[in-house]
């Protein structure tokens, strides 16, 4: 191989490590970013809002079903190995929870959003539909 070739997938390959690391890292530990609450309104000051993590694996989402207070902000993290999706019941169209179509996320991102109401709420990875999460508000 060419060495100009193999230097530049090197860089790529640490450029691509540094900003995984750099969002993973953020993402959990920094409780003072803005997150879309259902209304679609973005909050600008999340330091006092309590935090759950869904992780998206390989075979599925774990927490599978998670349990929440009222007003908590939820992120989902991609640790699949591969894109995935949060969208909300019932497949196809997706309009049960539209605060919950998320669409597609890369392995290694995440994105969040704090729950304003109480109920049951249910969505699945609609590139994987055997996938399927449930997030419980009290």
């Amino acid at each position: 191989m060419n060495k100009y070739l193999i230097a530049l997938v090197a860089v790529v390959v640490l450029i691509l490590v540094l900003i995984t690391g750099y969002l993973f890292l953020n993402t959990g530990a920094n409780k003072n970013l803005s997150a879309t609450t259902q209304n679609g309104q973005t909050a600008v000051n999340t330091k006092n809002i309590p935090v759950e993590t869904i992780t998206l694996t390989s075979s599925g989402f774990q927490p599978q079903t998670l349990t929440i207070k009222l007003g908590t902000r939820v992120i989902w993290i991609n640790n699949s190995g591969t894109v995935g999706t949060v969208n909300s019941d019932n497949y196809p169209t997706n309009l049960l929870y539209p605060f919950l179509n998320f669409g597609q996320f890369n392995s290694g991102s995440s994105f969040s959003t704090i729950f304003s109401k109480t109920g049951t709420y249910t969505y699945y990875n609609f590139l994987n539909q055997s996938q399927k999460g449930k997030i419980i508000v009290e």
